[in-house]
């Protein structure tokens, strides 16, 4: 959780009025996956802000780095990320105050999708991020950009990653006239992790971006 739920400052203030904005926001298919480790992100200099991060000329340097810890995904289809819900304790019974259950956190997200026709090396770089993505009780270390459909990006505000954990791959399918290597994958954010996400217009086609030939 990326905040406290019962912080005493929020149980004595005044309930927050909503805004009347009139808007929905619909972003578009979630097409490609920018995956960084969230170290280089952060330290990279110039420092990457909201303005610059929707320019070609920022992803065109921000790609070339020689360090190499990033991993722009090839097309994707049928991207998700199921909705959480609230884990609970107690209920109807004497644990809680009158036998109402109490809100104790969120669950994690869960995202899944496939990734069309890549190659083993492609894959193969995928796969480096499970080791660096796992739960080690040190926070995370990897995070994740989307890529909409025509120029939508999603980033949370401040042009931070998403940060994810235990991205994983697995293996395709084999057989089929004509059939490429399509790769199923999945990893998890925490609870929470959509509370302060923004979608900013890119300057040009997101689906433009790829990794760097080696």
């Amino acid at each position: 959780m990326p905040n406290r739920l019962y912080e005493a400052s929020k149980q004595t203030a005044s309930v927050q009025g909503i805004p009347n904005t009139g808007v929905d926001q619909v972003p578009g298919t979630i097409i490609k996956l920018v995956f960084v480790e969230l170290a280089q992100w952060n330290a990279y200099t110039p420092a990457i802000t909201e303005t610059t991060v929707i320019t070609s000329a920022f992803w065109t340097a921000f790609l070339a780095t020689v360090d190499k810890t990033h991993v722009v995904t090839g097309f994707i289809d049928a991207f998700d990320v199921a909705e959480t819900e609230g884990i609970m304790e107690g209920g109807n019974d004497n644990t809680t105050y009158n036998g109402v259950p109490r809100l104790r956190s969120i669950t994690h997200a869960v995202a899944t999708g496939k990734i069309s026709g890549i190659s083993n090396a492609e894959a193969a770089a995928i796969r480096s991020l499970t080791a660096k993505s796992g739960n080690f009780q040190q926070g995370a270390r990897v995070g994740v950009l989307f890529l909409h459909e025509g120029n939508g990006l999603t980033i949370l505000t401040g042009a931070k990653p998403m940060p994810v954990f235990n991205v994983r791959l697995f293996d395709p399918k084999m057989g089929g006239l004509g059939a490429s290597d399509d790769y199923s994958f999945k990893f998890e954010m925490e609870g929470g992790w959509s509370f302060t996400k923004k979608t900013l217009e890119l300057a040009f086609v997101g689906a433009t971006l790829t990794n760097p030939a080696p």
